[in-house]
């Protein structure tokens, strides 16, 4: 409820940008001369199509359902490196990436923006550490299948990472994991290198925009435009946090590296933290600060959990379990109070905003998943016109005041005339129109929620006055202190999904 009251992406540019290019994806329009990754709006669909939920609401809750989905992550990752704590330090690099704003660049308002490079983790860790383990040939065979799909997606979802995140994983599991064969490992380096081919093969034989750029392309994959990160709010300087941390990395991998039983998910992530870090130093001009900031952003909480595992409670022989868990649970419990007294300041200044846009979008949500496409019309400001694309028709509101009533009238004298109809198609009226009055909006935010203006209060009020006299059906579809929508309905039961598969056309 927290991140749902304080967000700030709904409904700025950023949203309807990403909004339209989901329009793209739902009408097939894959790829654009701005070079732009369509991947991610692809998940964005299928998110949508699964759940069944409307394009607009699906966008808005991606985000967060990214962040949920990568704590769990975190907390799975770090448990696989615990033997003694596997359940309290693995909390807590789940709780310092969700919470801690001190030490992760995250933008809690803008914490509903989906990430591509989120998406990538989510993909790739599972089945990187899958194929880690040591298993049965045909077991090792499925999973080199799956693997294969993995490195496709996230070669449409962010061709950099394969870049700077695929290919450093899997070189550093060549040389350390010993369980696997010199077959095993030249397969794995294989399918890396078939896959790229493969999408850059598929980019260039789709784009109908002139001859493909394949070096603009890859140059315009390391740009986070749209993406948002905030180090602002950091108690230390980032890229200390960087330097700190990637210390402890070196430190787990020498530890490793000594001891007899090494924990190949240690050395893989301390090993990727460490490229990362000396690549983010580097200040190459293909790298983009705001995408390594999201990168670490996720990899610091987990590689602090695996040194603390690592360097203390694992091989620290006069640290019992029982002691360990009592000094994990200790360091949870600290945490926790820490993070609240220090970002306290931080949290103060998040004020609760956005309310109106937000009964916007569950309006719209409502109306979309419930009724036909172009069987309504939506009557509302020309800012929510990208909300109409594709899916119904829309009338703003000087249309509205100007023609409906003598298009009503039109209509119905006329709508059990066929022939009329047929010739004079511009006279029919939509099944049901959806009248919205915007009467509060939230100070500090204005896009698309602002006032209906007074004047047109009024003149909606004496517009269904009239309608009413003319003995037409109208709901008030919804009704709170900030927004008023009206149901006007024209033809009764060819709307509403629900009604029109119960309507029986006998009564």
């Amino acid at each position: 409820m927290f991140f749902y009251t304080n967000d700030l992406f709904l409904f700025s540019e950023s949203w309807f940008a990403d909004y339209e290019n989901i329009m793209r994806i739902t009408n097939q329009q894959w790829f654009g001369t701005e070079y732009t990754e369509m991947g991610e709006f692809a998940l964005i669909n299928i998110f949508g199509l699964f759940f069944k939920i409307s394009s607009e609401m699906s966008l808005q809750m991606f985000g967060f359902l990214q962040c949920s989905i990568l704590s769990i992550l975190i907390f799975w990752i770090v448990k696989k490196t615990s033997v003694k704590t596997p359940y309290f330090i693995p909390f807590f690099s789940a709780l310092l990436f969700l919470g801690g704003l001190i030490i992760t660049p995250i933008d809690i308002p803008f914490i509903f923006k989906h990430r591509k490079i989120f998406s990538v983790f989510i993909i790739f860790f599972p089945i990187l550490f899958s194929i880690t383990e040591k298993q049965h040939y045909y077991k090792y065979r499925t999973h080199l299948i799956y693997f294969s799909f993995a490195l496709l997606a996230i070669s449409f979802l962010a061709f950099s990472s394969l870049l700077i995140i695929v290919l450093p994983s899997l070189l550093f599991l060549a040389i350390y994991d010993s369980k696997k064969s010199v077959k095993q490992k030249t397969q794995i380096l294989f399918l890396f290198i078939v896959i790229p081919i493969i999408t850059i093969l598929g980019y260039y034989a789709t784009f109908n925009y002139g001859v493909f750029n394949i070096p603009f392309f890859i140059r315009n994959s390391f740009i986070e435009i749209s993406n948002f990160s905030k180090i602002k709010n950091l108690y230390f300087q980032h890229i200390n946090i960087v330097t700190a941390v990637s210390l402890t990395a070196i430190a787990v991998i020498i530890l490793n590296i000594l001891i007899k039983r090494t924990n190949i998910e240690s050395i893989l992530i301390s090993s990727l933290y460490l490229f990362l870090a000396a690549l983010f130093q580097t200040r190459y001009y293909l790298i983009d600060e705001n995408l390594f900031l999201l990168i670490f952003s996720v990899l610091t909480p987990i590689m602090i959990g695996i040194s603390i595992n690592n360097l203390i409670f694992n091989h620290v022989k006069i640290i019992t379990v029982k002691a360990a868990q009592y000094l994990s649970s200790i360091i949870v419990i600290s945490t926790v109070f820490i993070l609240i007294f220090i970002q306290r300041p931080i949290i103060s200044q998040l004020k609760n905003s956005n309310e109106t846009n937000r009964q916007i979008l569950a309006t719209y949500d409502k109306i979309i998943t419930n009724h036909l496409p172009y069987s309504f019309a939506v009557v509302n400001n020309e800012k929510t016109l990208i909300f109409s694309k594709y899916n119904h028709f829309f009338m703003n509101y000087s249309e509205l005041n100007k023609e409906y009533l003598i298009k009503d009238s039109v209509f119905h004298t006329n709508k059990n005339k066929k022939d009329f109809l047929k010739n004079n198609p511009h006279t029919i009226l939509p099944n049901s129109i959806f009248l919205f009055e915007i009467l509060g909006v939230d100070k500090n935010i204005s896009r698309v929620g602002f006032l209906t203006s007074k004047k047109q209060l009024k003149t909606n009020d004496s517009l269904l006055n009239v309608l009413r006299s003319r003995n037409r059906e109208i709901e008030l579809f919804t009704n709170t202190k900030r927004l008023r929508v009206y149901k006007i309905i024209n033809k009764k039961n060819s709307c509403n999904i629900d009604k029109m598969l119960l309507y029986d056309k006998r009564l």
